[in-house]
Formats: C-alpha cells, sequence, structure tokens
C-alpha cells in the first residue's frame, strides 16, 4: 500500500494538470485515502497478530482482518489526531509533542477494547499519562523519527528520483510503518495491562 500511495502522489505532484482544480482535488484526495486505510489496515493486521501472538486472543488472516476493522472509527480517529498534532505544532512544536505522545494509542485502544472515537481519545490519554516516559521513547520518538525520514525522500523530477522516491516513500517508509505499528501496538496492550493492575 504504501508503494501505491507514493506512485499516487507522484502522478499528483508531477503529472497531473495543476489548472484542473477538480481532478487535481479529486487525485489528491485518492491519494490521501489509499495512503490512510493503507495504515488503518496495517494497524488492525499488526494488532490482529500481536493479540493473538502474545496476548491469547483469536488468529485472524488478512481477509478477517480487513473484514473485522472498525474501518469508520479508525478512520475518524487517524483524521482528528493528525489535525489535533498539526494544530499543536503549527502553534509550537511542543503542543503538537504532547498531543502526539498522549494520542499515540488511540487506535489500537479502538481495536483492542471495541471503543468509540472520543472514548479512545479519553482512554489514550489516561493511560499514556500513566506511563508518559515509557510512550515518549517507544512512540513518540520513532513516529517523529520516521516523519524526517520521509521527508528525505528527493523531488522524483527525474527517473533516478523516482525510484529512489518509490523506494524509500514506499519500501523503506512500509517497513517502518509496519514496525511503528507493532511497536505501538505492544505498547498498548502493556499499558491496558499495567491499568488493570
Amino acid at each position: 500500500m504504501s508503494l501505491i500511495s507514493a506512485g499516487l502522489e507522484i502522478v499528483v505532484e508531477h503529472y497531473q494538470n495543476p489548472s484542473d482544480a477538480p481532478l487535481s482535488i479529486s487525485a489528491t484526495l485518492a491519494a490521501t485515502g489509499v495512503s490512510l486505510l493503507g495504515t488503518v489496515l496495517l494497524s488492525g493486521f499488526v494488532c490482529g497478530v500481536v493479540g493473538a501472538t502474545v496476548h491469547g486472543r483469536k488468529r485472524r488472516n488478512l481477509a478477517e482482518a480487513a473484514r473485522s476493522l472498525p474501518w469508520k472509527r479508525l478512520v475518524v480517529a487517524d483524521i482528528l489526531v493528525t489535525i489535533t498534532v498539526l494544530i499543536g505544532l503549527l502553534l509550537v512544536v511542543l503542543p503538537g509533542l504532547v498531543a502526539l505522545t498522549l494520542l499515540a494509542v488511540v487506535g489500537p485502544v479502538i481495536e483492542i477494547e471495541h471503543r468509540r472515537v472520543l472514548s479512545a481519545f479519553r482512554r489514550s490519554v489516561h493511560l499514556v499519562r500513566q506511563h508518559v516516559w515509557l510512550v515518549i521513547l517507544l512512540g513518540t520518538v520513532p513516529l517523529a523519527l520516521a516523519a524526517e525520514l520521509e521527508a528525505v525522500a528527493p523531488e522524483p523530477d527525474r527517473t533516478d528520483e523516482i525510484a529512489e522516491f518509490l523506494l524509500i516513500r514506499g519500501v523503506v517508509m512500509g517497513i517502518v510503518e509496519a514496525c511503528l505499528a507493532l511497536i505501538l501496538v505492544e505498547v498498548c496492550f502493556r499499558l491496558i495491562d499495567a491499568d488493570r493492575l
């Protein structure tokens, strides 16, 4: 999915007519949508694998994970977390990092505890506040580093830059996102277990 999203991004930014506003907006929304849905699917699949392997939950294959995900809640939560963090980063960097830390496990909370979006926001804040340094180390820092890695991809103006862009944004970022999902899901399970004690 990361590779498809990166390819769509190249098409949107470099090969479509920017004066055609409806096409430009549609292409941008399509690229963003593919990226968002891919991230949600990856996170859901990883949550299922970790839940089955480590925490005794029912094992699901990719198709079962895709069917059982609360897509609407996860997409809405992802958009709201992104907007909250961006607003915080625009105000001053520190509020954005605080928001990123406190909301780091919203998605896994929705999947693991079957919560609604606002309830998952409150639960994430509650869980993270008790172990903030753990979440900063295993959540905030890796997420910030991943954003920096994504930013080093060259602008794909020439063929060799397109290949490098696809390698970094498609392949490398796909692996990084899978690792981040694994870390955040396991952190969420640990925070939930610690909260029950």
